[in-house]
């Protein structure tokens, strides 16, 4: 079986290398000043997601988003917890903790929106629906994986070992990600808020507010975090999502 049909391989490359080469620009080679930088990689944060969504949009039946809240997407709540994993940690390193602001991290929640955005629609309403695969469960892993293996690019331009972590919590997030969008009939709202919260509290207001460095307690928050959500996943897919049909 192949996992993409070959008359979507091609436009898969495409996008996916357009993107690579957008986000991956050495724009700090050219230029040395913060506010530049920033606004380089929000300009082509924004270009990609245009020109993605004229993709789609040309490609009415990958097309597929939905806005509508349902009853059942109540199940998705607690999966918020994984969006205050570094927030708990600091609960155990409240000495270490204060708060610097400058006009940057304007810029950063600006860029980490378009970020959000622009790897929900290549990743998730994308690519997890160009995958020639009926199982559910299976077609959230692939796709997650896909995911996760494209952050070593941030690993191959700084070789940076601690870099090669973020493949492997960008995989759990993409599990959570696809398991919302594939179960709650592709809601894109829902996705994207919790992207965005993710990397805003982990990433950005995180870096802020910490001055410390991280520990054996950092990790044994995120296992736990990580542990719950995969056993509530797990519980309410074997208990509702299984047995029901979903996007048919």
């Amino acid at each position: 079986m192949k996992i993409i049909n070959k008359n979507n391989l091609l436009d898969f490359l495409i996008s996916l290398c357009f993107f690579i080469f957008l986000v991956c620009f050495p724009i700090d080679l050219l230029s040395k000043n913060i506010y530049v930088i920033y606004s380089f990689q929000i300009i082509v944060r924004i270009i990609f997601i245009i020109y993605i969504l004229l993709y789609l949009m040309f490609k009415k039946k990958l097309f597929v988003i939905s806005i509508k809240s349902k009853l059942n997407d109540l199940f998705f709540i607690p999966f918020l917890l994984i969006v205050f994993n570094n927030l708990i940690f600091l609960l155990f390193k409240q000495k270490e903790v204060g708060f610097t602001y400058d006009f940057t991290f304007i810029l950063q929640i600006i860029l980490t929106i378009t970020v959000s955005i622009s790897e929900e629609l290549l990743f998730r309403v994308y690519i997890h629906n160009i995958l020639n695969i009926n199982n559910k469960i299976l077609k959230i892993i692939i796709s997650s994986l896909i995911f996760g293996l494209f952050h070593i690019v941030y690993f191959l331009s700084s070789f940076d070992p601690y870099d090669l972590i973020i493949i492997i919590y960008t995989f759990g997030l993409g599990l959570v990600l696809g398991f919302i969008y594939e179960f709650s009939e592709n809601n894109f709202i829902y996705i994207i808020i919790i992207h965005f919260l993710f990397n805003f509290l982990n990433k950005d207001l995180f870096l802020r507010l910490f001055n410390g460095t991280n520990d054996y307690i950092f990790y044994i928050v995120s296992i736990i975090v990580s542990l719950i959500t995969l056993i509530y996943g797990l519980l309410i897919y074997f208990m509702y999502f299984k047995n029901k049909k979903i996007n048919n």
